[in-house]
């Protein structure tokens, strides 16, 4: 099964959090108190948290740290849950990316990746 965002295909399979949020409107009720009305629904967030090993592991890095810098939406789909295809892949932003070098494990780096769908 794969995992893919813009050229880069995950070796290992990233763990993956849809985040999807209501946008809800408060209002003052007339006489005092307020109301909630759904006025829609947020753009759907996706988080992609795991670990590049091997030898390649900081040209892996440097390769995703490219996609965010390219400032482009980049197709994404990771068939192992159903959301896009090779053939139909979605179109998503890369908010936001972090590595951590691990203490003690020099052969891993771990990253968190989210994603926001296109709109």
């Amino acid at each position: 099964m794969t995992v893919k965002l813009g050229s880069y295909v995950f070796a290992a399979e990233p763990e993956i959090l849809f985040e999807l949020e209501a946008d809800l409107a408060e209002r003052r009720r007339y006489g005092g108190g307020t109301t909630l009305s759904h006025v829609g629904v947020g753009a759907l967030r996706i988080t992609l948290t795991g670990r590049l090993t091997g030898p390649n592991r900081y040209a892996d890095r440097d390769t995703l740290i490219s996609l965010l810098k390219s400032g482009a939406k980049q197709e994404f789909y990771a068939d192992t849950i159903g959301y896009g295809s090779a053939d139909s892949p979605k179109q998503v932003w890369i908010e936001r990316m972090s590595f951590s070098h691990i203490a003690g494990k020099p052969q891993q780096v771990a990253y968190t990746i989210i994603l926001r769908e296109e709109t």
